[in-house]
């Protein structure tokens, strides 16, 4: 750790080029990275800092009113170093403009109460139709909103803590059986071979090899349709997943072999990415559940549920014993959870101790018996 010779934050920069915030404070000698090599990015982050340092040292000099400090809350969220993903800032971003729209101007954060927030999200339920499921997700970020304001010292509590929301919510997303995925599977053989239009035989093709890149990966949905030629390295069986850091960052894992055959032949039409654009997917998926009302209720996200179970249940028997004696190396970490880039960019970076070819041979463990089309 470098020494500081001044007390107020300043940049350091470490030896792999990364920028740090160093400031002194109870005698102490003290650092953040601020998650970035570019100077102008750093700077910024130092500049956003040295404001929370001084409210920290002397307190707010004035009360904020609910318009500000919801700004303030948004530009905090808005910093890099949080690397959320664009949908989640403008959830974000949408509640923070509704509140403001709502709420009196003048009104103060510290004034804002429970019966205000109720009041904003019975708004929300009359003139937007926000399902409960809707509300309990409102409810969330407001809770976040004010658990930071509280922490800046702008609210004395969270009034959001004493909101209730209706629960009755859907059946939680959960594992998609095996025998249920072989039956998807094969109606989507049928559907290709009587297709009556190249267009309809081609999408049921489409489905068919997505389904299976899912199934034998435990991507996200988002995940495999980001996925460029540039990503997949065919030679080495290995592809880099790209997503935001909130969502496990950016990893570079090996394939399943059955996949290479599918990747090949994808390849030859010559596609930008290993599939089309998101919404012509989706549509393609939406459109085929409307003709077969009986796999209606798969939802995609329940085949990572399946590879996590599979990889687990693999886990406690063959690679129990595969890596036995390896546990001091991964930690508390698992395959599994390199595979499927399980939390932040931070934690992913802890499971680069598993080694690629104990990874590449615990993957082609799993069974690829539904099938290739």
């Amino acid at each position: 750790m470098p020494r500081a010779r001044r007390t107020e934050p300043h940049l350091w920069k470490h030896a792999n080029g990364v920028r740090y915030i160093v400031w002194q404070e109870d005698g102490k000698t003290r650092m953040r990275s601020t998650g970035t090599k570019k100077v102008a990015a750093a700077e910024a982050e130092l500049r956003a800092f040295r404001e929370d340092w001084e409210r920290r040292r002397w307190g707010r000099q004035e009360e904020a009113p609910i318009s500000r400090a919801v700004d303030e809350w948004v530009a905090e969220k808005e910093k890099p170093r949080w690397g959320l993903a664009s949908s989640t800032l403008n959830q974000y971003r949408s509640v923070a403009r509704r509140l403001k729209a709502f709420l009196p101007d003048r009104l103060l954060a510290s004034e804002v109460s429970p019966r205000d927030l109720r009041r904003f999200l019975d708004h929300l339920e009359t003139d937007y139709g926000l399902t409960p499921q809707g509300l309990r997700k409102r409810v969330g970020i407001l809770s976040m909103m004010f658990e930071w304001l509280a922490k800046e010292g702008l609210v004395g509590r969270n009034p959001a803590k004493a909101l209730d929301v209706p629960r009755d919510e859907p059946e939680p997303i959960g594992e998609l059986p095996e025998p249920r995925f072989r039956d998807l599977l094969q109606s989507l053989e049928e559907e290709r071979d009587a297709a009556t239009t190249e267009q309809r035989s081609r999408n049921s093709q489409m489905l068919h090899d997505y389904l299976q890149v899912l199934w034998l990966s435990g991507m996200r949905s988002i995940e495999a349709l980001r996925l460029t030629w540039e990503d997949i390295d065919l030679r080495r069986k290995a592809w880099t997943i790209r997503s935001p850091r909130n969502k496990g960052g950016t990893r570079t894992v090996p394939m399943h072999e059955a996949l290479v055959p599918i990747l090949k032949r994808r390849k030859l039409l010559r596609d930008a990415g290993l599939f089309p654009a998101e919404t012509l997917v989706r549509q393609a998926w939406n459109r085929f559940k409307g003709r077969h009302p009986e796999h209606a209720d798969v939802h995609l996200h329940g085949l990572r549920y399946a590879f996590v179970s599979r990889m687990e249940r693999l886990g406690s028997q063959a690679a129990a014993r595969f890596l036995a004696g390896e546990g001091a190396r991964g930690g508390e970490r698992t395959p599994t959870s390199e595979l499927v880039g399980h939390g932040s960019a931070k934690m992913t970076a802890h499971y680069t101790q598993w080694q690629a070819e104990d990874l590449r041979a615990l993957i082609n463990a799993l069974d690829s018996s539904p099938g290739t089309c």
